[in-house]
């Protein structure tokens, strides 16, 4: 299974749901990619573990943008995970895009 992919990804905050598109690129144990919000696009970094990933980025919220360490599991079908933030921990779901 390849940890390569777009994700359409949810995330539950205080706030209320958000959206975003995760997409990753594996190179060995590294992770680099994207994570794309409708207010901007983060780089990510990180690390992979067999189908466990680790990264780094940045999210979009009301009061403006946060530090985020996501980790958790991809599959076939998709991400799920939690990210680490300032205020705790949010939980992650994501549905891979079909590639074309």
């Amino acid at each position: 299974m390849s940890i390569d992919g777009y994700f359409d990804i949810n995330i539950k905050t205080p706030l209320g749901e958000k959206f975003a598109t995760l997409h990753l690129i594996s190179a060995g144990n590294d992770l680099t990619g994207e994570f794309i919000t409708t207010k901007a696009t983060f780089p990510i970094n990180g690390s992979i573990d067999g189908n466990q990933i680790t990264f780094t980025t940045q999210i979009s919220i009301s009061m403006g943008e946060i530090n985020a360490q996501i980790s958790g599991e991809v599959t076939e079908e998709g991400f799920s995970g939690e990210a680490k933030v300032l205020f705790g921990k949010l939980p992650i779901q994501g549905t891979r895009k079909p590639q074309i």
